[in-house]
């Protein structure tokens, strides 16, 4: 008897055991299920993560407590590039990680769903699905299963007629281009919600500095500034890197390109703030 998928990285609520040939799969994210009056009616258990929520908070604390400390003689040292200042975009972190953690609770299991070739498999002596809940609404020609991707709780045979396969190869490559298409039409969108972090983090170190460089110089004020508006553009950029790979020569210099905007600033602005905390110290004097 099997308790998990080690495949998609889930532990099955229940006992199952497959016959030859039939597989697990995670059903569709539109996947639409049906009323089954022969399955019991199943609470499923969930909880929150109270030690993240916890260290999110701490985190947000310390955040603001940096930022609160980085007034008076750090501001008038190095201006809008004061290392204080770089702590902001933690603070929107923290806040999300916290309404994600309320927001969403954690499932410590996976369930099973009943489908025609679950009520198939069933057919087959030594097969056992111990626990399902609700059956998945399957069209006629099988729209939902075609979609399933390999990692539904629908089951599979492995040998199919070579027919069939050639078909469903080029369904499956028209359903990649076209899901692509979709997916980033989707995302147009969010790409303002996404940025708007750092153009809140930007918008705040105005508010405090009105953008003055004081005394700082402009590799400090480049790789600092750098090091924030290049988080709100990762976040928004494209990232699907086994899409891009499949696309060969261009794909891996966009991959290539992506990564080194997405290390530099970051690097830049780590190794730019060692240099201003070595040099201006971190302890506060007390009048």
């Amino acid at each position: 008897m099997q308790t998990s998928a080690p495949f998609f990285g889930g532990r099955v609520h229940g006992r199952f055991n497959l016959p030859d040939g039939y597989v697990l799969a995670l059903v569709p994210r539109d996947a639409k299920f049906m009323e089954d009056r022969t399955t019991p009616t199943i609470a499923i258990p969930f909880s929150y993560n109270v030690v993240q929520i916890l260290a999110s908070l701490a985190q947000l604390c310390f955040a603001i407590a940096t930022i609160y400390r980085a007034r008076g003689g750090q501001l008038d040292r190095y201006g809008y590039a004061a290392f204080g200042l770089t702590v902001i975009p933690y603070v929107w972190m923290s806040l999300v990680n916290i309404l994600a953690n309320l927001i969403r609770p954690q499932y410590s299991s996976v369930y099973l769903v009943k489908s025609v070739l679950m009520d198939e498999a069933r057919q087959v002596e030594g097969t056992v699905f111990d626990i399902t809940v609700r059956r998945l609404d399957e069209n006629p020609d099988d729209e939902q299963r075609d979609k399933a991707q390999p990692s539904s709780y629908v089951k599979q045979p492995l040998q199919v007629p070579e027919s069939h396969t050639r078909r469903m190869a080029r369904k499956a490559r028209r359903e990649n281009i076209q899901g692509q298409i979709t997916g980033m039409t989707q995302k147009l969108p969010l790409i303002p919600l996404v940025v708007l972090p750092t153009v809140l983090t930007i918008l705040i170190i105005g508010l405090l500095t009105r953008f003055e460089s004081r005394s700082s110089i402009l590799t400090e004020r480049v790789c600092t500034m750098s090091w924030l508006a290049v988080g709100g553009w990762v976040e928004g950029a494209p990232t699907q890197e086994r899409d891009y790979r499949s696309r060969k020569f261009w794909g891996n210099t966009y991959l290539f390109a992506f990564k080194v905007v997405y290390f530099a600033g970051p690097i830049a602005g780590y190794v730019v703030v060692g240099q201003m905390l070595s040099e201006y110290g971190v302890c506060v004097r007390l009048d």
